[in-house]
């Protein structure tokens, strides 16, 4: 068999290195095990339909089970030497009484025996499915094996069907690698969103240290504020640190990006909040001096940009995962009915 790869999808391309023999067999695995992934796919579907109606009937059961326990708590009360069955009897309301609660804890009963029948109907569904489902475990990796086969097979016979199936290949090739440079970039502009926000949450953090030590210095133990002003604050190696993880992040979000086409202008923002940041690496303060405020400024910038730009990726990522799915539609019919 030859060998194969795998795209970024999953749908396997077949290597070139086979040899040559007729393609058109007149027992066709692809169409076979293409049906029976089909099948595999629709009962999945209807696994979680039956799954969902296991987990409702076990709830009705359950109610009923406790409605039908407490109606009969209710006869065996009555039924019982007790204070209300020696009241109601003076009354001579107790038979009446008696039938009413029989015939509800009767009524009880039948509802709990229904929902017991109905689950273990829809427990015994979903193991049939799941016996199904069993037979076809290994239905994926005989229709990629039956596949690339005829693929293979495809491409040595030559003529014009071989060049369509390259040419779908190619397609759902370049659909897939799309789609992995899309999430490599969400992926880059996650984490730079993540060390973003961490150094404004840095930032504020070193204001309030840089409050409190002014206060502190205007109060009478000033001596030991002017130690804590002339010494490096608790927040300020892991706020440089985490501007730093910025800076490098918005770098390869800005790279991911310029490989996307039409995501140039995007992609050189980016770099410039980048380059920007890039002034404050070695920042310790906050607020309180004009180098802080634009740190702060330029910081929050980046932020708003970089959540801007991934939200327009995101929505851009659906199309693009319709691209390839009609692409590997197209190549698969091509292949199976060829």
């Amino acid at each position: 068999m030859p060998a194969a790869k795998k795209t970024a999808a999953g749908m396997l391309l077949p290597s070139h290195r086979f040899a040559v023999r007729m393609y058109r067999d007149a027992y066709d695995e692809v169409i076979e095990w293409g049906h029976k992934v089909r099948l595999r796919d629709r009962l999945l579907e209807r696994r979680k339909a039956a799954a969902a109606a296991v987990t409702e009937r076990q709830g009705e059961l359950r109610t009923a089970a406790q409605k039908s326990a407490k109606e009969t708590r209710d006869v065996d009360k009555l039924e019982g030497a007790s204070i209300t069955r020696a009241l109601l009897s003076i009354v001579g309301s107790i038979e009446e009484r008696l039938d009413k609660e029989r015939a509800e804890a009767a009524a009880a009963h039948l509802d709990n025996e229904r929902a017991r029948v109905e689950l273990e109907l829809a427990t015994a569904e979903l193991q049939r499915l799941d016996n199904e489902l069993a037979a076809l475990a290994d239905v994926d990796a005989q229709y990629n094996r039956a596949f690339a086969e005829k693929v293979a097979r495809i491409v040595a016979e030559g003529g014009l069907e071989a060049q369509q199936a390259q040419a779908l290949m190619a397609n759902v090739t370049a659909a897939a690698d799309l789609l992995r440079e899309i999430d490599e970039a969400l992926n880059a502009g996650m984490w730079a969103l993540r060390y973003l926000v961490e150094t404004q949450k840095d930032i504020k953090a070193v204001e309030e240290a840089e409050a409190a030590a002014v206060v502190a210095a205007s109060s009478a133990i000033w001596m030991s504020a002017a130690l804590t002003m002339s010494t490096p604050m608790p927040g300020a190696h892991r706020l440089e640190q985490n501007l730093k993880q910025a800076q490098v992040w918005l770098g390869r979000y800005a790279t991911e990006l310029n490989d996307l086409p039409g995501w140039n202008g995007a992609a050189r923002t980016i770099a410039s909040h980048g380059h920007l940041l890039s002034q404050f690496t070695g920042l310790v303060a906050g607020a309180s001096t004009p180098q802080g405020k634009r740190a702060r400024a330029a910081v929050d910038q980046a932020r708003k940009s970089l959540a801007k730009v991934q939200s327009a990726l995101q929505g851009a990522r659906p199309h693009v995962v319709d691209q390839y799915e009609a692409a590997a539609a197209r190549y698969r019919t091509q292949i199976e009915n060829a």
